[in-house]
């Protein structure tokens, strides 16, 4: 039958080199062709192997001239050899080779968290070409239990309020994922993520940025913040109940539109140029403008006004009552007591002739009369008089 193989682990690498070189936390640099010194392995030529305890924390390796392992070393040609390496802890590894190209191993359980290496040297130089294979399939799991911990996964929470701090291992006591299912189907969720630029104990904020994706199940709406932004996520079905994110120097920036503060308490969607709308538009119980709005051509909305021309010239205002303006002059004013027409006006006949409201000082025609009467009796020589 076939041959089993298998690699054991050395503190001390010896002159076994099918073996796994042992690293726990901390930063090393590590050179294949090296027999002595820091850069070797024990004072003896390192493997083409390599594990990571990131029990504790997380492990960083450069690994110089990788080529230059103990046959190559004998040769003056460049070769192609194979390293491996394996994460077995809860923290983030880092393989860099002496030409700059790093690559990141996650933690145990993390699809990419063994790696196998091939070794391409040339002119001197030893250049890793690795793979960490990732899938577009994330399990998900509640926090009470550890299915989140095996894959990459998204992580469910239902709970009101989850403040995590992603430099410490929150998350039923490991590292969180980046990938946040927020069940909302008892009452609204809030996250908070700070420090977000921290992928398993390690900050990439100085290499990289870190990608996230937010969900929500329930029929209440979500929320996520960094402790400086809160974006707003609608109930499941009603909206944009997903979104994904981009940290940055422990900052998110996300996809949905509705933002705030966390200073402030409601959010406002905004969007960078116009918008436009192929069918009705649906508002809440009522409508409110924060500064100007345009309607068509002419009508337009800004602070107290409702304009009807570009030049803003005509317009009704309101200031402590309703007032109109035409060609910037004040026409009509309105108060809750009373009505003024400013400035001239002409009245059509029709109006005129049949509704009294538009008359000032008007009295019965009988009133008027007895007056009259009144008047030429007590007047000298009026007919009747004395």
């Amino acid at each position: 039958g076939p041959r089993a193989q298998a690699k054991f682990l050395l503190t001390s690498s010896g002159d076994y080199t099918a073996g796994c070189f042992q690293l726990s936390v901390g930063t090393y640099t590590k050179d294949m062709s090296a027999t002595s010194g820091s850069y070797s392995c024990s004072s003896s030529r390192c493997p083409p192997c390599f594990f990571f305890d990131t029990t504790s924390g997380p492990v960083q390796l450069t690994l110089q001239n990788c080529h230059m392992d103990a046959f190559v070393s004998t040769h003056g040609y460049s070769m192609l050899t194979t390293v491996t390496f394996t994460n077995g802890g809860g923290s983030t590894a880092t393989v860099q080779d002496n030409s700059g190209n790093l690559y990141l191993l996650p933690r145990l359980g993390q699809r990419g968290s063994s790696m196998d290496c091939k070794c391409f040297g040339q002119v001197g130089n030893g250049i890793l070409i690795c793979d960490a294979t990732t899938t577009p399939v994330q399990m998900s799991g509640n926090i009470a239990n550890t299915d989140h911990l095996f894959g990459d996964s998204c992580l469910t929470i239902s709970a009101a309020s989850n403040p995590f701090d992603m430099r410490y291992p929150v998350c039923a006591f490991k590292y969180c994922t980046t990938c946040f299912i927020l069940d909302t189907s008892s009452n609204a969720v809030a996250l908070t993520l700070t420090y977000c630029s921290y992928y398993f104990s390690m900050d990439q904020s100085s290499v990289g940025v870190l990608h996230y994706h937010f969900a929500v199940t329930g029929s209440n709406s979500g929320t996520v913040s960094d402790g400086t932004n809160v974006y707003t996520l609608s109930p499941a079905g009603s909206g944009q109940s997903s979104m994904l994110c981009t940290c940055s120097s422990q900052l998110l920036s996300c996809s949905a539109d509705t933002v705030r503060t966390t200073s402030a308490s409601t959010g406002v969607a905004g969007f960078p140029e116009a918008v436009s709308v192929s069918d009705f538009v649906k508002l809440g119980s009522t409508l409110s403008v924060r500064g100007f709005t345009k309607l068509g051509s002419y009508l337009r909305l800004n602070d107290n006004a409702l304009q009807f021309t570009s030049d803003a010239n005509t317009y009704a205002v309101f200031n402590n009552g309703l007032q109109f303006y035409v060609d910037s002059a004040r026409k009509m004013s309105m108060t809750v007591s009373t009505g003024t027409l400013h400035g001239t006006w002409q009245s059509d006949s029709v109006v005129t002739s049949s509704d009294a409201r538009l008359k000032r000082q008007v009295e019965p025609l009988l009133d008027t009369l007895r007056r009259l009467q009144a008047a030429s009796a007590g007047a000298p020589g009026a007919r009747g008089g004395p």
